[in-house]
């Protein structure tokens, strides 16, 4: 499976000690490295306590109190006018469709006490928009205010009157809950994604956007990283007691939200089992993983588990064959449709099919049922709208999947023939504070150009790469032409996932390699990257071809029963699990391995040159199976 997604080459040369990787989910621990390189641990400070209990916040809150309390007192009363011209002087200047005349009687409800008389606006022929922003303008600047729309007789008014004493308090507790608060999130077997969405449906939350993260982490996994929310931490710390795979804590608040890319990589803790070390130089191996690294492939995650790659969905689409598209994702749900509809949805073409097999496809075919609504509220004679269906996000990571396709075989290409060192014609990214300007051929492309390094995670969702105030990282890449060659490493080697907006490597070649690769191989046009639907277009860009792990360390581990974990939690830390006792004369072997990645590379990629054996999700059920066969006889 790799071989067909390009995955072909190594650089250490040895031989390799196999293993099966994620054969439970405990087997693979991630731990998110913050912006500042410190590793996210879920600790004994997180657990079960209350944000109250941090000095931090404590400080801060008691520091807000006094300031309040200082400014009250060195404040001298003002009469009502004065302060009715105060609460004016911070309305917008835009107050309609209120009058000057409602607009003092507002303001004097807001500062006098005794004034209880309530205020109707008349609001019929209003638009819902109007009427609402009527209400947003009485609780964002009138706070001692309340409005409600009621019946006047046949007609519609805003009942505006001062309130009893709710709406302050209110209004101070809405105002703590916007307070962003980072958190350390503890994730068991699920993604990212789908824990913050759990998260929400059994707190009864309906802001799923309002939960930022600087990354996302693999399903099958024991996970930690930091989130940012706006929810009250009270709130959020009552999923501790409600599901077991989930857990919050350590909130303390911060000035700003986590961004994609915020952060410096992660760290893995990975254990390998039924590996064989006869013959492997692990010393060596690990020794070659950190000194030259892994070639940087995009893993096989980002190529899905369907019948159809996702990349080949991403090649209709570039040459906008609607569908070959259709037909390739469909075809993932095939077997797991009802038996007497899978034919309907192989012609799903014809006027009514899709209707009639929308609701009877697998639990987890919630791609394709999108698609089959699409097609449904746009017929079949506008499959390009009928892809729309399908999330936006969803739909661009067929079209990535193509792109790291092609970058997957063409490192391959260059790795076989130039190896290690840096030759003419290759691409390198300069420092992204290079004051270097760029040089332009007059005659062609430019030598040298400002773009963005792409980053994925581990698990293949696709990053921004941030500088320190969260913006795009612009980078400048360069052409390495032959007097420069012997001033440049390998590490700053790119090649570019092709698009509009990137230059190319030229070697001794005459012919561009992309050009051969993507037209002559794989029939897509290169021009289609400007492609006619904007939402279609792939302006490119650039990976680093070496990948290096760092802080690495292993052990070799012997057991016997492959259901029992091998390795302790942040969690069973924090519950004084103590480890399991070491089988001495245990008859397998597994490999505990520890090390630190950048955001831009995967942990399977990189075992890769220590096991030299397919890590893909398909091969591994396979040993996985054997393995389990071989235990129970």
């Amino acid at each position: 499976m790799e071989k067909e997604r390009g995955i072909t080459e190594y650089l250490y040369k040895g031989d390799g000690c196999g293993g099966i990787i994620k054969m439970r989910y405990s087997d693979f621990v991630v731990n998110e490295v913050d912006i500042n390189g410190d590793r996210v641990h879920f600790d004994s400070k997180c657990w079960n306590t209350s944000v109250k209990e941090h000095e931090d916040f404590i400080s801060n809150k008691n520091k807000v109190k006094n300031d309040k309390a200082e400014n009250k007192k060195n404040e001298e009363p003002l009469g009502i006018e004065e302060e009715m011209e105060s609460v004016k002087s911070l309305l917008p200047e835009d107050r309609s469709p209120f009058s000057k005349k409602q607009i003092d009687t507002l303001v004097r409800m807001q500062v006098d006490k005794t004034c209880n008389k309530p205020l109707d606006l008349e609001v019929e022929g209003m638009n819902k928009l109007e009427r609402t922003n009527i209400h947003v303008f009485i609780r964002n600047h009138l706070d001692k205010l309340d409005s409600t729309t009621k019946k006047n007789g046949q007609k519609s008014i805003i009942q505006i009157k001062r309130a009893k004493g709710g709406v302050k308090r209110r209004n101070d507790r809405r105002a703590e809950e916007r307070l962003i608060y980072k958190f350390v999130l503890y994730k068991e077997n699920i993604g990212t994604m789908d824990a913050v969405s759990l998260l929400c449906k059994k707190l009864r939350l309906n802001n799923f956007k309002g939960f930022n993260y600087a990354g996302t982490k693999d399903k099958r996994g024991v996970t930690t990283q930091e989130i940012t929310a706006t929810i009250s931490p009270q709130r959020l710390m009552q999923i501790n007691g409600m599901v077991n795979n989930l857990r919050v804590g350590n909130f303390r608040p911060t000035q700003q939200h986590l961004k994609l890319g915020h952060l410096n990589g992660n760290h893995f803790t990975i254990v390998l089992r039924n590996v064989n070390t006869e013959g492997c130089n692990l010393d060596e191996a690990c020794k070659s993983l950190v000194d030259n690294g892994f070639i940087n492939y995009f893993g096989m995650q980002r190529f899905g588990t369907g019948t159809i790659a996702t990349h080949r969905v991403g090649m209709a689409i570039i040459n906008s064959e609607w569908k070959n598209a259709i037909d390739f994702i469909l075809s993932n749900s095939y077997s797991d449709a009802e038996s007497e509809f899978q034919e309907k949805l192989k012609n799903w073409n014809i006027e009514g099919n899709a209707a009639a097999c929308v609701d009877h496809l697998g639990k987890k075919a919630n791609v394709e049922r999108a698609l089959l609504r699409g097609l449904m509220k746009c017929g079949t004679n506008q499959l390009c709208q009928s892809l729309n269906g399908i999330a936006r996000n969803m739909r661009l990571l067929y079209l990535h999947s193509y792109q790291s396709y092609v970058w997957n075989r063409m490192v391959s290409r260059r790795i076989t023939k130039f190896g290690l060192k840096v030759v003419e014609g290759d691409l390198v990214c300069l420092d992204a504070t290079s004051s270097k300007k760029p040089s332009v051929e007059d005659s062609e492309e430019p030598n040298s150009k400002k773009a963005k390094i792409s980053t994925t995670d581990d698990d293949g969702q696709e990053e921004e790469e941030t500088d320190e105030e969260g913006a795009k990282k612009i980078t400048q890449v360069k052409r390495v032409s032959a007097d420069e060659v012997g001033k440049y490493s390998i590490s700053q080697v790119i090649l570019p996932l092709p698009g509009c907006d990137v230059i190319y490597p030229k070697y001794e070649d005459t012919c561009c390699w992309y050009k051969q690769m993507i037209e002559e191989d794989d029939g897509v046009k290169m021009k289609n990257f400007n492609h006619n639907v904007k939402t279609y277009y792939l302006s490119g860009a650039y990976r680093f071809m070496v990948g290096f792990a760092k802080n690495l360390k292993y052990e070799v581990i012997k057991y016997d029963n492959y259901m029992l974990p091998l390795m302790l939690s942040d969690k069973d830390r924090m519950m004084k699990k103590v480890q399991l006792p070491v089988v001495e004369d245990g008859e397998y072997e597994a490999l505990k391995i520890e090390f630190q990645l950048p955001t831009s590379t995967y942990a399977t990629v990189a075992l890769r040159e220590i096991t030299k054996t397919d890590l893909g999700p398909m091969h591994q059920m396979e040993v996985e199976k054997t393995h389990k066969e071989t235990q129970q006889q």
